[in-house]
């Protein structure tokens, strides 16, 4: 039986985070949101997920430095279901559809003031 992957969510844009937990349930993970990098800080402490999609244009910015230190990939706002699949699918192990998945970027591409990132953990 394949293990559910657990996913965490941090983005202060209560829209946003509700969305992108909506395409991660429906990709069959567990997902668990927080509004602010600090929380998300302090819940790593005692539970690693198997990822993290983190907006880094939230306040907390010295906090969001600790949490991009092992940034495999990014994808751009706003989320949509084929760039999750594309960011995730190592961890996944789901095959993106070429019609649906825009292109992604390696992580030293992005800007840090436009995108999230995604660090699978496992």
């Amino acid at each position: 039986m394949k293990r559910i992957k657990r996913i965490l969510v941090v983005d202060d844009n209560a829209a946003s985070c509700q969305a992108a937990a909506a395409i991660l349930r429906e990709l069959g993970c567990a997902v668990e949101t927080m509004a602010d990098a600090s929380t998300a800080l302090e819940r790593l402490r005692h539970v690693v997920p198997d990822a993290l999609l983190v907006d880094l244009n939230i306040p907390d910015m010295a906090a969001v430095d600790a949490i991009r230190v092992g940034a495999r990939a990014c994808i751009r706002k706003p989320i949509d279901t084929g760039s999750l699949v594309v960011a995730l699918q190592p961890l996944l192990g789901v095959l993106p559809h070429s019609s649906v998945s825009p292109p992604l970027s390696t992580a030293t591409e992005c800007s840090p003031s436009v995108t999230n990132r995604v660090n699978p953990t496992h």
